[in-house]
C-alpha cells in the first residue's frame, strides 16, 4: 500500500511540472497582452483520461490543475479586456482631438469676422464724424473772407522818406477807406526805394514803388518780371507806360531822378485809380 502510494506520487510529479510551465506560459501571454490559448475540449478530456485514478488525492490534484488552467484562461481573458479597453480610450481620445481641431477651426474662422466687423464699425464712427463736421460748419456762423492782414498807419515813414529822398515822393490823398495799407518801407541804401502796399477793395494788391535805380531792372523786379507791351494810358493828365506780367501788371513813369510804378494783381483800371491818387512831395530840410 505505501509503495502504491509512492508510485502514484511519483506518477504525479511530471504533471504538475508540465502544469507549471502552462501557467508560466499562460502569464507570458497575458503580460504581452495577447489572449492564452485555452486547450480544446478533446485535449482536455484526454490529459484526464491519461491521468492515474487514485483514491482523493489525485482528484485533489486534478482540482488544482483545472483551477491552474482556469487562472490562465482568466489571466487572458483579463488582458484581452484590458487591451480592447485601451483601445477604445485611444478611439475615444481621437474622437476628443478631433472635436479640439474642429472648435480650433471654427475660432480661427471666427477671428475674421470679428476684425470685419471692427473695421466696418470704424468706417461708420468716421463717416458719422464727417457729417457732424459738415453740419456744424453750415450752421455756424463764419468769416470766409476773414484776412489777418493788418491795417498799419504810413504816415511817419512818409514824414522821413520825403525828408530823405533826392525825389519827390508819392502817396495816395483821397482814397476809400475801402483801400487798406498793409506795409511801408523806405530804404535810403537801396537805391532810395520808396515803398507802400495796399489791398483795394476786392481784395487785390496795389504797390506804389519808386527808385532812382535803373529803370529796366528796376520795374522788371517790382512787377515780377512784367514787360513793356509798348502801349500808355493816359492817367490825371500824365501818360503812364503799360507793362504786363503772368502775376502783375503795371503802370509806369519816370519823375525826375525816380521812376515810379504802380503795380499788383489788380487789374488795370485799379491800378489806374491809385495812379491818379498819388501826390508827389519833396521836403526841403
Amino acid at each position: 500500500m505505501a509503495g502504491e502510494e509512492q508510485q502514484g506520487t511519483t506518477a504525479r510529479q511530471p504533471k504538475a511540472a508540465e502544469r507549471t510551465e502552462g501557467e508560466h506560459a499562460g502569464q507570458e501571454r497575458a503580460a504581452q497582452g495577447r489572449p492564452t490559448e485555452a486547450p480544446t475540449p478533446g485535449q482536455r478530456t484526454a490529459s484526464v483520461a491519461d491521468r492515474p485514478v487514485d483514491d482523493g488525492d489525485g482528484d485533489v490534484a486534478d482540482a488544482r490543475s483545472g483551477a491552474a488552467e482556469g487562472g490562465a484562461s482568466g489571466d487572458g481573458g483579463s488582458a484581452g479586456t484590458a487591451g480592447g479597453a485601451g483601445a477604445g480610450g485611444a478611439g475615444a481620445g481621437g474622437a476628443g482631438a478631433g472635436g479640439a481641431g474642429a472648435r480650433g477651426a471654427g475660432a480661427a474662422s471666427a477671428k475674421p469676422r470679428r476684425g470685419n466687423r471692427s473695421i466696418s464699425g470704424l468706417i461708420l464712427s468716421l463717416l458719422v464724424i464727417g457729417a457732424a463736421a459738415a453740419v456744424m460748419y453750415l450752421f455756424i456762423p463764419h468769416n470766409d473772407k476773414a484776412t489777418p492782414v493788418k491795417r498799419v498807419d504810413y504816415r511817419v515813414e512818409l514824414i522821413t522818406a520825403r525828408r530823405a529822398a533826392p525825389y519827390p515822393v508819392a502817396a495816395p490823398v483821397g482814397l476809400p477807406k475801402a483801400w487798406k495799407p498793409t506795409s511801408v518801407t523806405y530804404q535810403q541804401d537801396k537805391g532810395a526805394a520808396w515803398h507802400i502796399g495796399f489791398l483795394d477793395p476786392q481784395g487785390q494788391y496795389v504797390a506804389i514803388e519808386q527808385s532812382t535805380a535803373p529803370a529796366k531792372g528796376y520795374v522788371t523786379s517790382v512787377s515780377q518780371n512784367a514787360t513793356n507791351t509798348g502801349r500808355t494810358q493816359r492817367v490825371g493828365g500824365e501818360e503812364w507806360q503799360r507793362w504786363k506780367g503772368g502775376h502783375y501788371d503795371a503802370l509806369v513813369r519816370r519823375t525826375g531822378k525816380a521812376t515810379t510804378v504802380v503795380t499788383g494783381t489788380a487789374p488795370y483800371a485799379d491800378l489806374a485809380k491809385m495812379a491818379a491818387a498819388l501826390h508827389f512831395e519833396q521836403t526841403k530840410s
